[in-house]
């Protein structure tokens, strides 16, 4: 699965979570990453400065945003409000949008090093500061190379090439201190041109910068919401992406039912199926389906939680045309298996066998389905089908 078609799925299998800086904190939280200490800067009313308030109120130290200050300011607060920045020194500003302009406003600027470099507790960075983002990040420097906390970027109240410009800067700063990037979807963000495609084809605003250290399998894994073992084969390491994928399908789950006497699991058609070449979901009440289309191939990314002989059964509720059941092909991570088709009253069972070796296992498998044509229904229905499937059933077979 490329990075494209990852990213895809992913953003309907991960639509409650979102793409944001706030869906990366409710990962790290979820994940138990989240310590004592926490610093963040950021705009006001943000998602995440209510949820850092309503969970974890007394481990954070929050800081009103230098550019949110300088637009909302209203005359001369009570108390001169404390800012972070990339050097210590006070400054008078007159705001931008201030009503009254008799006299400025004093504010002070101080560095993350100088508040919280010496803790050596903090765990959790979080930054959004528009075009103040890389000089809050410049005075932390000894905070990143001591504490190594993770790092929450946003760049979301910025055009778009601004954005990028900030990312940019913030990536050449974790660079120097040996962390990774990734983006709101965990992809790799290392790159500029990864960069780019989260900013201009994910439309994400959300980044996460991990000590290299601490990047790891199981860290990912947990990010991604991947509850169980890890897929990890004996003979090497799986790639991020691998780790990724499998953590993807096991996350949207599709109404399992397991039987642990036959090592079963029931994969219903519906919107957490993790597929492509397919329309969206339909249903009756009861049952769901999908129909294949527009393309003469469709695939679907199926859990897998075990290796050795397996056997899949496949309930295809309608073809557009029979001749498709006569034609159709099945491909399990690329091979072709042979399937036996039985007909009933209520359409057609598929089943195939299939084997995982122990050294292949990473927590999923692909299914592909080649057809050769697919048929504009009528003239009141725009698409052109294929398959109308509506579960799948996956089972180990005892030796």
């Amino acid at each position: 699965m490329d990075r494209s078609t990852y990213r895809l799925i992913a953003s309907t299998v991960y639509s409650r979570r979102g793409f944001d800086t706030a869906s990366l904190l409710q990962r790290l939280a979820d994940a138990g990453q989240l310590g004592d200490c926490i610093v963040s800067v950021d705009t006001p009313a943000s998602a995440v400065s209510h949820m850092l308030r309503e969970e974890r109120d007394a481990k954070v130290f929050m800081f009103p945003s230098h550019s949110w200050l300088k637009i909302v300011g209203r005359g001369q607060p009570t108390e001169i409000p404390v800012l972070l920045s990339d050097r210590d020194r006070d400054l008078e500003e007159i705001m931008d949008h201030c009503l009254v302009r008799i006299t400025p406003q004093i504010v002070r600027l101080r560095t993350v090093d100088g508040l919280f470099s010496g803790s050596g507790l903090c765990t959790l960075l979080h930054v959004n500061d528009g075009q103040q983002t890389t000089a809050v990040l410049r005075g932390a420097r000894r905070l990143l190379s001591s504490a190594r906390p993770f790092l929450l970027i946003s760049v979301s109240g910025l055009p778009v090439q601004e954005r990028l410009q900030q990312l940019e800067h913030a990536a050449a700063l974790l660079k120097d201190h040996d962390y990774r990037l990734v983006d709101a979807t965990l992809l790799s963000a290392d790159t500029p041109e990864t960069r780019e495609e989260a900013v201009l084809i994910g439309a994400q605003t959300g980044f996460l910068g991990i000590p290299r250290e601490r990047v790891s399998e199981r860290l990912i894994a947990h990010l991604a919401g991947f509850d169980g073992d890890l897929p990890t084969p004996p003979s090497g390491a799986l790639s991020d992406d691998d780790v990724l994928i499998a953590a993807l399908i096991r996350a949207s789950a599709t109404r399992l039912q397991r039987a642990p006497q036959n090592r079963s699991m029931h994969i219903v058609f519906d919107d957490r199926v993790v597929c492509e070449g397919f329309y969206s979901p339909e249903c009756d009440g009861y049952n769901h389906w999908r129909w294949s289309g527009p393309f003469p191939e469709a695939r679907v990314f199926l859990p897998l939680e075990q290796t050795g002989r397996m056997r899949l059964v496949l309930q295809v509720m309608n073809a557009i045309r029979s001749e498709i059941i006569n034609s159709l092909r099945l491909y399990i991570d690329g091979k072709p298996v042979n399937h036996q088709t039985i007909e009933g009253s209520k359409g057609w069972t598929l089943s195939v066998s299939f084997e995982t070796p122990l050294d292949h296992r990473k927590g999923w498998c692909e299914l592909r389905l080649a057809y050769g044509n697919t048929v504009q229904p009528s003239n009141e229905d725009p698409r052109r089908l294929g398959l109308c499937i509506s579960s799948c059933q996956i089972q180990g077979i005892d030796a």
